[in-house]
């Protein structure tokens, strides 16, 4: 294809993509006489779908389709000429004297935080008693909480089994001794079965608690101030 030639001749040479030259206008339908559906401006590229007569079916560079004459001038597409951008003037280069004076500025504030950042040493971490007491306290409160809801469990399961001993026993037609029995031996049991699992529970808490969050527990030298 030559730089300039028809639509047509384009796509008897095998090229359906091509640049058009001129404004063209696109049409609903292959006929001059229907709808234009818009004007595609020169430079436009369009990539021919299939030909109807002197029409060719094309698509615009919005993906929307249409027909253009055959005879439209077209051109390549790698003969699409771009203005080189214009060359950058030593006005354009040279920075002004307001902008220089303001990079200057944030330089030497960059340079004055440096300067603070290599100064900077953190200050001692100082703990009073009341806040060391304070810490403690609240240790003190947890234990004694954890022993609270460890006894009441312990307690519960010991009732709750009891209860069933109970009326396993009374359903049954041995004297009320022996009913009796089979419930405090049904309760004691199970309390003590419970107290195991709550002591084996309080004493692996810690070291569960530590492996799962990967903690671990620190000495006096690593934090004196956690220490009484």
């Amino acid at each position: 294809m030559t730089d300039e030639s028809t639509a047509a001749e384009a796509v008897r040479d095998g090229e359906f993509a091509f640049r058009l030259t001129n404004d063209t206008l696109l049409y609903e339908t292959p006929d001059a006489s229907s709808r234009v559906i818009t004007k595609l401006v020169a430079g436009s590229i369009v990539t021919v779908h299939d030909r109807a007569g002197d029409f060719l079916h094309v698509i615009t560079p919005n993906d929307s389709f249409g027909f253009i004459p055959a005879s439209t001038p077209i051109g390549d597409i790698e003969a699409m000429s771009l203005a080189p951008p214009p060359e950058p003037t030593v006005e354009d280069n040279a920075p002004s004297t307001s902008a220089a004076a303001a990079f200057s500025a944030q330089q030497d504030a960059a340079a004055m935080r440096r300067a603070e950042d290599r100064d900077w040493k953190p200050e001692p971490i100082n703990v009073g008693d009341a806040q060391r007491l304070l810490i403690y306290d609240r240790i003190d409160k947890n234990k004694r909480g954890t022993l609270m809801i460890m006894g009441g469990f312990v307690i519960f399961l010991a009732l709750f089994f009891a209860a069933i001993g109970a009326v396993i026993g009374f359903s049954s037609a041995a004297p009320f001794s022996e009913q009796l029995t089979i419930a405090l031996a049904t309760g004691a049991i199970a309390g003590a079965i419970a107290l195991v699992i709550a002591v084996v529970m309080y004493r692996s808490s810690t070291s569960i608690v530590l492996g799962i969050s990967g903690a671990h527990e620190v000495t006096k030298q690593e934090e004196p101030v956690l220490y009484r």
